[in-house]
């Protein structure tokens, strides 16, 4: 063992400076992975296999009690037919901020044509568990498609939500089509209302 470590220790000194640096980078950067993945093992497995994905081809749970802005309570059985946009977000995520602009887009792009935004608002902290805090945040942000406050995270856990922002689509029979973790590839989501939109009722 010790002619091994004489050997490895040998040509580590006739290694090239740069060369060194190189490689003292890349074992500094598997022991962070290394670390990152010991310490948050359980987020990664759920990156991997998001429960959100179970309820696909499912009923869509209904929306549970809390406080309505820009809309009157909605239910999914009142909504029968349309396509509806459930997106789980809070207004601290700054990816839950980076796909907002794009909700409103479809928002105003989509009213009128059997599409509904509801944005599902489960806080993060206490914060933005504030009810007057969310509505000067959705003043101040122009939103207007529904939101409805989870500070219970009733809905959050019935649709098996791990993520902000995390997105389901529902077609008009009230059955899950797609369900999006995360802002990457969100705008993909567009393509999938858009094909369900010729089935509105």
């Amino acid at each position: 063992m010790n002619r091994l470590w004489q050997a490895i220790l040998s040509d580590w000194q006739r290694l090239p400076r740069r060369m060194k640096i190189v490689r003292s980078l890349n074992v500094i950067g598997l022991v962070v992975i290394i670390t990152l993945f010991a310490v948050h093992k359980d987020r990664f497995r759920a990156m991997l296999n998001p429960t959100g994905k179970e309820i696909v081809g499912q009923p869509a749970p209904d929306f549970s009690e809390g406080v309505w802005f820009n809309s009157r309570p909605l239910s999914l059985e009142g909504l029968r037919g349309q396509v509806i946009v459930v997106d789980f977000w809070t207004f601290k995520c700054r990816n839950c901020l980076n796909i907002l602009p794009a909700l409103s887009e479809w928002h105003r792009k989509f009213k009128g044509r059997g599409v509904v935004i509801v944005g599902v608002h489960s806080p993060e902290t206490d914060e933005e568990a504030d009810t007057q805090a969310l509505r000067r945040f959705l003043a101040d942000t122009h939103i207007e498609f529904p939101v409805l406050t989870d500070n219970g995270f009733t809905m959050w856990n019935r649709y098996r939500a791990q993520f902000w922002p995390s997105t389901y689509i529902v077609d008009g029979n009230g059955i899950v089509q797609r369900f999006h973790y995360g802002e990457l590839g969100f705008s993909s989501l567009e393509e999938d209302i858009v094909k369900l939109i010729p089935y509105v009722r």
